[in-house]
């Protein structure tokens, strides 16, 4: 692969439509340590990467597929641990890109701003005080 950079192309996607493309030019160090987790990495075993909220997992052999490598989107709290017991699993580009696309619509946040005006308010009660 050419290493000038970022190249824009055209690709044809699901309906026909076309739309440009970022071309990323491959990472063999990234890949190696990729393949090494996958070697060395037990069942559901999950492994941070330098970006806060991403984790990659490993997922046990389905069929006659052997095991292959998520990337696990997940919340973090204060200390970088995941929020979640599980977040969202991601398998390959194109999953990426549609959850990308689905985060990214208004209406996705206006949702979720109606869900927290109608859901209850978590109510602090502290049930280990015995009022004497």
């Amino acid at each position: 692969m050419d290493r000038l950079g970022p190249v824009s192309v055209v690709r044809t996607w699901e309906g026909g439509a076309q739309r440009p493309q970022q071309v990323i030019p491959r990472d063999a160090g990234l890949e190696q340590r990729l393949r090494e987790f996958l070697r060395t990495g037990g069942e559901w075993e999950r492994s941070r990467t330098s970006i806060p909220g991403v984790f990659l997992v490993k997922l046990p052999g389905r069929g006659p597929r052997g095991p292959e490598l998520a990337i696990e989107i997940n919340p973090v709290d204060g200390q970088g641990q995941p929020r979640k017991r599980r977040g969202y699993m991601v398998r390959g580009r194109a999953e990426l890109e549609e959850l990308s696309r689905i985060l990214s619509d208004p209406r996705l946040a206006r949702l979720a701003e109606a869900l927290e005006a109608v859901n209850p308010r978590a109510v602090r009660s502290d049930s280990r005080v015995i009022e004497v």
